[in-house]
């Protein structure tokens, strides 16, 4: 998976002859978009789960095979610059905005804030 200055994500698969093909293009992002993470098979999502963030402030979540976002989630208000899967379905993200964010289940549990 890479993400991109373009306003896009994507998502590769390996080759026999170690080189890569695209698989998916995913969309949704106004600004650039700043770092992604692919979180593992769930009940809830069987084929796994692609996040996004972005310079909007916003994360996108994807399927795997879907280029539009299946949701948005909303909290920081800058540049998100960094996700994290934590265990239990939980996952990080951290801002521009100097905080950091523990997700679960689309909602933001907590806060984290202290960074200067």
């Amino acid at each position: 998976i890479s993400a991109s200055r373009d306003k896009t994500a994507r998502l590769w698969t390996p080759m026999d002859d170690n080189t890569y093909s695209l698989r998916k293009t995913f969309k949704g992002h106004p600004k650039y978009v700043s770092c992604i993470i692919s979180m593992g098979p769930t009940e809830e999502y069987p084929s796994g789960l692609i996040l996004t963030g972005g310079q909007d402030g916003k994360i996108r979540g994807y399927l795997p095979d879907v280029e539009e976002p299946l949701f948005l989630l909303e909290g920081h208000s800058e540049n998100v610059t960094s996700l994290y899967h934590s265990k239990f379905g939980t996952f990080i993200s951290g801002s521009w905005d100097k905080t950091a964010k523990v997700w679960f289940n689309r909602k933001c549990m907590m806060t984290l804030t202290g960074h200067d």
